[in-house]
């Protein structure tokens, strides 16, 4: 997989705040879409310099690929364009909230990628993040025409 490219969406998709404030769901955020844990000890208003930020970015990226592992077999040997999709939701919804794509987690085992867009659409994750379920549901299509 390649991480650079992951990065490279991630940071396009989540933009850079290195001030924490409180996201749409009520929960504080800082650097690039990282959820603050207890143990960051931060607060809203709170700035963190940009290395804590990349360091947040690796290890949210580590985590999310991690759920991929677990919940996708054989993770590594789908299409590129696949993994980048799935762990670019799974960052974004937080660990293990994708177990929860249990109809999408069937189609990606299918490989049926229309199928698989259909299901990131229909959830309530894609009414949340709009342009970005939208976006990433078309490269996932994007299989089935390859």
């Amino acid at each position: 997989m390649d991480i650079r490219a992951l990065k490279r969406t991630l940071t396009e998709d989540e933009g850079t705040r290195l001030t924490v404030y409180t996201d749409t769901e009520g929960c504080l955020t800082v650097g690039r879409g990282h959820r603050v844990l207890p143990e960051d000890g931060l607060g809203v208003g709170d700035r963190i310099a940009l290395w804590t930020c990349l360091q947040f970015l690796h290890d949210d990226i580590a985590i999310a690929l991690t759920d991929c592992r677990v919940l996708f077999d054989h993770f590594e040997a789908l299409p590129e364009t696949a993994q980048q999709v799935l762990a670019n939701m799974a960052f974004n919804l937080g660990k293990g909230r994708l177990a929860k794509f249990v109809k999408l987690r069937s189609a990606v085992a299918r490989q049926d990628w229309t199928q698989a867009a259909a299901e990131m659409r229909n959830s309530k994750w894609a009414t949340q993040v709009k342009g970005r379920a939208e976006r990433l549901a078309i490269r996932m299509e994007s299989l089935a025409h390859a």
